[in-house]
């Protein structure tokens, strides 16, 4: 895009960000050399030109419908994060302070002149152009259902401009920034969309997930593979499954042994328990409602009080929220690129017939310690995850590490012959923010 990256000007983005009139001028070339792009490689031999298609992520989804609108020979259009009414989103989203102030600030005549020049390139004034292709399932929209920076309302605007009010596919509860968290589902789809006009004997290729040795692929496998406890809830009937023992011992040498298991079902079902050394154990979970327990007693919630949401994230720091979720859809994403770990650390295996065992070190500062993590030669999840940081080393044993496992109902239940009083669900929901609230601040 015009201004960003190799293409930035002294101030680069920044500058975009505060001059209105140059934020016109730029969506203007953007199209333009988006339509440009299409006559290079509609000049190559082996595109077919018929089948050229543009996709485009929040500001430069802007731009992709505008330029498929108002350019009928671009096939098939993938809108990520996107919208209408510009206008109304630079005067009212929070990003776009700046630049909404800036444009007040100018006499009127040249505030009219830019918002003109914002509305020849609006989706809306070119979604007429779109509409049938739109209608035709050529148009694709994905968009966060809590976006602050292309509101939903902005997106309804465009979808019902299209035609296809019915047919965006929404990421429920995930905004501009942590729509991240279902970025490979959301490739996915894209890939698939797109897909659709390979020739018929195109195959994709075939990769054994065994069959490589390569540590940093492992790795990138283990990040993700991780991340998707968290990423996408299992389908129904089911749940995500995991039990780890932990062994650690700090730099007096003083030893610990402790354990955690979780589960995650559908519909905000959720099972913790804890067992912390000297402290004991505790759990957290929700069935029908939400329930918290130590070894002697167990607290559980009814159904009356002000606040029914079964979400039990509703009382959580949304933007400590964020943050986790963009984290968390990073990390899912690790496995599509492996090679981007090597700039962060450094991965040597070292296997035998009974294992295989892969040693990662940080580049920066590998005095700090490193960790060791074993697999049996046949699994793609490891039996153990060592550690030595800092003085503090332990073990990390993996008993069960399931995805998707069938899911039976007492798992979510809290523990059983125990004394219970009742509380509204809303106090158990507060409670269940704080913790997550310190445990995030804490992660950062």
């Amino acid at each position: 895009f015009p201004y960003y990256g190799d293409r930035a000007l002294p101030g680069g983005r920044d500058e975009l960000a505060r001059n209105g009139q140059l934020f016109a001028e730029a969506l203007q070339q953007g199209i333009q050399d988006s339509r440009r792009t299409y006559d290079l490689l509609a000049a190559l031999p082996q595109v077919d030109s018929k089948h050229i298609g543009i996709a485009g992520i929040s500001l430069g989804s802007f731009v992709s419908a505008s330029t498929a609108g108002s350019d009928s020979r671009f096939d098939r259009t993938a809108l990520l994060l996107s919208g209408g009414d510009l206008l109304s989103i630079v005067h009212e989203s929070h990003e776009t302070d700046s630049l909404s102030k800036q444009i007040k600030s100018l006499p009127e005549a040249e505030q009219l002149a830019i918002q003109e020049a914002i509305l020849s390139v609006d989706p809306l004034t070119h979604a007429a152009g779109l509409r049938d292709r739109a209608q035709a399932g050529r148009v694709l929209m994905i968009n966060g259902d809590q976006d602050k920076v292309v509101p939903p309302a902005a997106t309804k605007k465009l979808a019902k401009a299209l035609g296809i009010s019915d047919q965006v596919f929404w990421l429920e509860g995930l905004g501009h920034y942590s729509a991240v968290a279902r970025l490979p589902e959301i490739m996915r789809r894209t890939v698939d969309f797109f897909a659709v006009n390979l020739p018929p004997d195109t195959l994709p290729p075939t990769i054994d997930p065994n069959s490589t040795e390569d540590p940093i692929v492992r790795l990138a496998k283990l990040i993700s593979r991780s991340a998707a406890f968290f990423a996408a809830a299992p389908k129904e009937g089911h749940c995500h499954l995991l039990d780890i023992r932990v062994e650690a011992a700090d730099e007096n040498g003083e030893k610990y042994t402790g354990s955690i298991q979780f589960a995650r079902g559908t519909e905000h079902r959720f099972r913790l328990q804890v067992d912390v050394p000297k402290l004991g154990k505790f759990f957290l979970g929700q069935d029908e409602h939400p329930w918290m327990a130590t070894d002697k007693a167990v607290i559980l919630g009814s159904s009356s009080g002000s606040v029914e949401n079964r979400n039990p994230l509703i009382f959580v720091d949304a933007k400590l929220l964020d943050k986790a979720k963009m984290v968390v859809g990073i990390m899912s994403t690790v496995s599509l690129a492996p090679s981007l770990l090597e700039e962060s650390v450094q991965v040597e295996t070292k296997s035998s017939d009974e294992a295989i065992v892969i040693e990662v070190t940080p580049r920066k500062n590998p005095e700090t310690g490193s960790v060791q993590i074993t697999y049996q030669p046949d699994q793609i999840t490891p039996q153990s995850i060592s550690f030595d940081i800092q003085g503090t080393q332990g073990t990390l044993t993996s008993r069960s590490w399931q995805l998707n496992s069938v899911a039976f109902p007492a798992v979510y239940e809290p523990p059983k012959n125990l004394p219970v009083e009742n509380v509204v669900n809303a106090e158990l929901l507060r409670i269940f923010a704080s913790q997550l609230n310190l445990a995030l601040e804490f992660a950062q």
